[in-house]
């Protein structure tokens, strides 16, 4: 079995060399698609899963609620409740409003003539409230 992968990995990496030239037609057409260094599916490591999942989530959260569900947020990233009593972290939804960003891992963008706020790939806008500044996700970078 170890070397039936073994010759895989040497078949791949020929490929992948250049080691083979194409013929015109072909190489016209060609097209490179790399999935992590290799083509076996496995299955999801159980720990990546667990590493979005906690018992608690950190001290000094903020509460934001977005339609009618509530929301935490701390430190540039977003928790809800999930089963057994833990927290996962996810991907925040577009509208959301937070009323402050981290002061580090912060940068400012231009696009279209606007100014945005990127922190942890999630796109900003500031607006004004009745409450002072907060900061809208717009979007993903």
């Amino acid at each position: 079995m170890k070397a039936k992968n073994w010759i895989y990995g040497l078949g791949f990496l020929v490929l992948l060399g250049g080691g083979v030239p194409l013929p015109v037609s072909a190489a016209e057409n060609a097209q490179v698609v790399t999935r992590g260094g290799h083509k076996h599916h496995h299955k999801p490591d159980k720990k990546r899963k667990e590493d979005r999942r906690f018992r608690k989530i950190p001290p000094h959260y903020e509460k934001v609620y977005h339609g009618k569900k509530c929301y935490y947020y701390h430190d540039g990233f977003y928790y809800r409740p999930c089963d057994g009593g833990y927290y996962e972290r996810f991907r925040p939804f577009i509208g959301m409003i937070i009323p402050v960003l981290p002061r580090h891992r912060v940068h400012v963008v231009h696009k279209r003539g606007q100014e945005f706020l990127v922190c942890e790939g999630v796109l900003y806008k500031r607006i004004h409230t009745r409450y002072g500044i907060r900061y809208k996700v717009v979007g993903f970078a």
